[in-house]
């Protein structure tokens, strides 16, 4: 089957061995089965590509497609619409798998046969363009949901946080105000300090006046008995 053969080709192919366009025709048809997913319009973008080419067999094809910003991808890209269809991921494919010197590639857009055909060409070429800013309008809006959905988190991150600062704020006047009536009673303390030691001062000036007094009352005691 196709992924048989894709398995053999990638195990057996080098620069060296000879490229058919079977194989560059197998090798389109199993990229495009395995990345077309996110508008499956026949064409690949280069977020679809990254997003189901990633950590498969094709992500050396990959690498080599979106090397140097991509400057690589626009070589294939003929409309520049961003994505690229059959035609020109077919011939991304074949200068990958032949290692065809790109830097002068002259990319030129599928033959039209007839007027019919020229028709068909310009509606795939809207549908894919559509599909494309479908695909982009669709992933902006993916992570305008994906910011929604994280807003009930960070508004419920926002109210813890607000709570605490509410706690920690309610603490706070509390300490300060256990801080005030320790300084309110240590201002008492000092004003007690200094009424008893104003006291101790008083009490010491009356005794040395009543030591004064006695000393005058025995000195005239003495006297009056030494007339006697």
């Amino acid at each position: 089957n196709l992924s048989s053969r894709l398995d053999q080709m990638l195990n057996s192919t080098d620069p060296g061995d000879a490229v058919d366009q079977h194989m560059v025709q197998d090798w389109t048809h199993a990229i495009m089965e395995t990345a077309d997913r996110h508008c499956s319009n026949g064409s690949l973008t280069v977020n679809e590509m990254r997003t189901f080419l990633a950590r498969t067999q094709f992500e050396p094809f990959l690498d080599w497609l979106t090397q140097d910003r991509l400057r690589m991808f626009g070589r294939f890209d003929l409309d520049r619409d961003g994505a690229l269809d059959k035609h020109e991921l077919q011939a991304a494919v074949k200068c990958y798998l032949t290692g065809q010197d790109t830097s002068r590639l002259v990319a030129t857009p599928p033959p039209k046969h007839s007027q019919r055909s020229s028709s068909r060409d310009q509606l795939v070429w809207v549908n894919k363009l559509l599909s494309h800013q479908f695909h982009q309008q669709s992933t902006q809006l993916a992570q305008v949901k994906q910011l929604l959905a994280q807003v009930p988190d960070m508004l419920q991150s926002e109210r813890n946080r607000t709570r605490t600062a509410y706690i920690e704020l309610d603490q706070t006047q509390r300490e300060l105000a256990y801080a005030q009536n320790e300084v309110e009673e240590l201002k008492g303390m000092l004003e007690r300090m200094k009424l008893a030691k104003q006291y101790q001062m008083t009490a010491r000036q009356v005794a040395d006046k009543a030591l004064s007094l006695a000393a005058i009352i025995g000195e005239g005691e003495q006297a009056r008995a030494q007339a006697s």
